[in-house]
C-alpha cells in the first residue's frame, strides 16, 4: 500500500493537472510542488522486509 502517490494528467490539449493522494484524501497541487514530490521518490531507497530489512539498492 502507498502512503502517497503523485499523479501527472494530460487533456486533449496536453496542458498537464498535477495531483497527490494522501491517506485517500486527493488535491491539485503545482508544478513545482509535484516535482518537489517527485525528486524526493527518485531519492528515496527500497526497502524489503519479506525476511528481515534488506536495501534494496545493494
Amino acid at each position: 500500500m502507498l502512503a502517497e502517490s503523485i499523479n501527472e494528467q494530460f487533456d486533449e490539449n496536453g496542458n498537464a493537472t498535477y495531483t497527490v493522494t494522501k491517506e485517500n484524501e486527493t488535491k491539485t497541487i503545482s508544478e513545482e510542488e509535484y516535482y518537489d514530490i517527485f525528486e524526493k521518490y527518485n531519492n528515496a531507497t527500497v526497502v524489503s522486509f519479506a525476511y528481515g530489512a534488506s536495501d534494496a539498492a545493494r
